[in-house]
Protein backbone atom coordinates (compact mmCIF):
# COMPACT_ATOMS: atom_id res chain seq x y z
CA UNK A 1 0.00 0.00 0.00
CA UNK A 2 0.79 4.15 -0.19
CA UNK A 3 0.90 4.09 2.98
CA UNK A 4 3.13 1.34 3.91
CA UNK A 5 6.00 2.16 1.19
CA UNK A 6 5.91 5.79 2.48
CA UNK A 7 5.92 5.07 6.07
CA UNK A 8 8.98 1.97 5.62
CA UNK A 9 11.22 4.78 3.08
CA UNK A 10 11.13 7.25 6.08
CA UNK A 11 11.75 4.44 8.61
CA UNK A 12 8.28 4.51 10.74
CA UNK A 13 6.76 1.27 12.06
CA UNK A 14 3.48 0.10 10.11
CA UNK A 15 1.36 2.23 11.41
CA UNK A 16 -2.07 4.05 9.99
CA UNK A 17 -2.47 7.73 9.05
CA UNK A 18 -4.56 8.34 11.94
CA UNK A 19 -1.69 7.02 14.58
CA UNK A 20 1.22 9.09 13.02
CA UNK A 21 2.19 11.83 15.47
CA UNK A 22 2.34 15.40 14.43
CA UNK A 23 6.18 15.01 14.07
CA UNK A 24 5.80 11.72 12.29
CA UNK A 25 3.37 13.03 10.01
CA UNK A 26 4.86 16.08 8.74
CA UNK A 27 8.09 13.94 7.64
CA UNK A 28 5.49 11.96 5.96
CA UNK A 29 3.51 14.19 4.46
CA UNK A 30 3.78 16.55 1.08
CA UNK A 31 1.36 19.01 0.54
CA UNK A 32 0.77 20.49 -2.92
CA UNK A 33 1.05 24.50 -3.16
CA UNK A 34 -2.76 24.81 -3.48
CA UNK A 35 -3.38 22.40 -0.54
CA UNK A 36 -1.29 24.70 1.22
CA UNK A 37 -2.71 27.82 0.54
CA UNK A 38 -6.17 26.37 1.03
CA UNK A 39 -5.19 25.47 4.66
CA UNK A 40 -4.05 28.38 5.60
CA UNK A 41 -7.29 30.47 4.39
CA UNK A 42 -8.95 27.63 6.41
CA UNK A 43 -6.97 28.05 9.54
CA UNK A 44 -7.64 31.94 8.99
CA UNK A 45 -11.32 31.89 8.66
CA UNK A 46 -12.45 29.01 10.96
CA UNK A 47 -9.37 29.37 13.79
CA UNK A 48 -8.63 26.15 13.85
CA UNK A 49 -6.52 24.48 16.33
CA UNK A 50 -3.44 22.71 16.12
CA UNK A 51 -5.00 19.83 16.92
CA UNK A 52 -7.75 19.89 14.33
CA UNK A 53 -5.79 20.76 11.75
CA UNK A 54 -3.68 17.70 12.24
CA UNK A 55 -6.53 15.38 12.30
CA UNK A 56 -7.75 17.12 8.83
CA UNK A 57 -4.20 16.48 7.94
CA UNK A 58 -4.53 12.44 8.67
CA UNK A 59 -7.99 11.96 6.76
CA UNK A 60 -6.19 14.52 4.14
CA UNK A 61 -3.45 12.03 3.68
CA UNK A 62 -5.83 8.85 4.01
CA UNK A 63 -7.17 10.39 1.21
CA UNK A 64 -4.67 10.83 -1.44
CA UNK A 65 -2.55 7.20 -0.33
CA UNK A 66 -6.39 5.56 -1.28
CA UNK A 67 -5.58 7.14 -4.77
CA UNK A 68 -2.51 6.00 -4.57
CA UNK A 69 -0.60 9.45 -4.68
CA UNK A 70 2.35 10.58 -2.93
CA UNK A 71 1.08 14.33 -2.54
CA UNK A 72 -2.23 15.89 -0.77
CA UNK A 73 -3.73 18.01 -3.53
CA UNK A 74 -6.26 20.60 -2.99
CA UNK A 75 -9.58 18.47 -3.45
CA UNK A 76 -8.16 15.58 -0.83
CA UNK A 77 -7.68 18.73 1.71
CA UNK A 78 -10.53 20.04 0.79
CA UNK A 79 -12.46 16.82 1.73
CA UNK A 80 -10.76 16.65 5.26
CA UNK A 81 -12.03 20.11 5.87
CA UNK A 82 -15.61 19.50 4.25
CA UNK A 83 -15.33 16.33 6.66
CA UNK A 84 -14.76 18.79 9.83
CA UNK A 85 -17.60 20.75 9.44
CA UNK A 86 -20.29 18.16 8.92
CA UNK A 87 -18.51 16.65 12.43
CA UNK A 88 -19.54 19.65 14.11
CA UNK A 89 -23.32 19.44 12.80
CA UNK A 90 -25.61 17.48 15.27
CA UNK A 91 -25.50 13.72 15.24
CA UNK A 92 -28.30 12.92 17.20
CA UNK A 93 -31.68 12.27 16.02
CA UNK A 94 -33.29 14.58 18.80
CA UNK A 95 -30.82 17.49 18.36
CA UNK A 96 -31.79 17.18 14.42
CA UNK A 97 -35.60 17.28 15.63
CA UNK A 98 -34.74 20.07 18.11
CA UNK A 99 -33.02 22.33 15.26
CA UNK A 100 -35.51 21.65 12.67
CA UNK A 101 -38.69 22.59 15.38
CA UNK A 102 -36.64 26.02 15.72
CA UNK A 103 -36.21 27.02 12.01
CA UNK A 104 -40.08 26.12 11.73
CA UNK A 105 -40.70 28.38 14.91
CA UNK A 106 -38.84 31.10 13.15
CA UNK A 107 -40.16 30.38 9.73
CA UNK A 108 -43.62 31.12 11.48
CA UNK A 109 -42.12 34.30 13.51
CA UNK A 110 -41.38 35.81 10.09
CA UNK A 111 -44.48 34.86 8.18
CA UNK A 112 -46.59 36.76 10.51
CA UNK A 113 -44.36 39.62 11.04
CA UNK A 114 -44.37 40.28 7.18
CA UNK A 115 -48.07 39.77 6.63
CA UNK A 116 -49.10 41.84 9.53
Amino acid sequence: SRQGERQSRLGLSSKTNASLRPKELRASLQLSRDARTLLEKWQEKHAMTGRAVTRSLKVALTLADLEGRDTVERPHLAEALGMRLLGDAPLSAESSKNQTQNQLRHSNTTRKANHV
